[in-house]
């Protein structure tokens, strides 16, 4: 297991986990993966053991090479390495779930991240979305970049580009009415909101959760179970970002290339 989640409810502010590197090697290797275009052979290994490995071409090593190497913004890699983490979160939170798999592009303006809840009969239930933030000051960011996005989220601002990415991770799954989801989705008030960070390796507490999302209930009123607060702590965070991304290097080079 590369990450490993640790649950936590604080009462009826928000609720979620905390997660910890258990694997480093095993991370790299998942998320040179994803760098190559196999988020989706991931996600199927995340579910079924005994999987063959996939194999994949020159070109998009080194297509994946270049989006793990830094130039002079370092923040738009790491922000994406921190996305595809919490892509493997999600997943290791509710197996088999429909997620979206990570944007390729480092500055991607949409969502972080998306998740639709399916329950019985392949009804939709909710769709969760995500802000996912690898940052040196979580509160600030969460503060002044989070909070206002979920507001006007809650407003029902960017509700075409949501229906745009819910419909098309929706045909993925063609037993579910896409149609009706939508029409839950945007007017049944059924959206839900996980915002994860990066924090100090001394800020794991429940006080400093606390502080990290105050006023989430403000900015996402209602229930409890709309509001999700995932914290990441990593020591020297640019400093740890650039060996993951190293690794990550390495790994790409290890995986079987096609004769294709």
């Amino acid at each position: 297991m590369s990450i490993a989640l640790t649950p936590y409810d604080d009462g009826k502010l928000c609720y979620g986990s905390t997660w910890t590197v258990r694997n480093l090697d095993a991370l790299a290797e998942e998320i040179a993966r994803v760098a190559v275009g196999q988020a989706e052979h991931i996600a199927e290994i995340f579910t079924r053991a005994g999987i063959a490995e996939l194999e994949t071409t020159a070109a998009a090593v080194n297509d994946a090479t270049e989006l793990l190497s830094v130039t002079d913004q370092p923040y738009h890699r790491d922000g994406w390495l921190f996305q595809v983490m919490s892509w493997i979160a999600a997943h290791r939170a509710a197996p088999g779930s429909l997620i979206r798999a990570p944007h390729m592009l480092l500055a991607h303006k949409g969502f972080d991240g998306l998740q639709i809840e399916v329950g019985a009969k392949n009804t939709v239930l909710g769709v969760v979305i995500f802000e996912d933030k690898a940052t040196e000051n979580p509160r600030e960011t969460v503060r002044h970049k989070v909070w206002p996005e979920f507001r006007e989220l809650e407003l029902g601002k960017r509700q075409n580009l949501l229906a745009a990415e819910v419909a098309s991770l929706l045909k993925t799954v063609p037993a579910i009415d896409a149609t009706a989801a939508l029409k839950s989705i945007i007017w049944a008030q059924v959206r839900k909101y996980r915002v994860a960070v990066t924090v100090d390796i001394n800020q794991t507490g429940p006080n400093d959760r606390a502080k990290i999302f105050e006023n989430y209930d403000d900015a996402v009123p209602g229930l409890t179970s709309r509001r999700r607060g995932e914290t990441m702590p990593i020591p020297s965070l640019r400093q740890w970002m650039d060996t993951l991304a190293q690794l990550t290097i390495s790994k790409l080079a290890a995986i079987p290339l096609s004769n294709v």
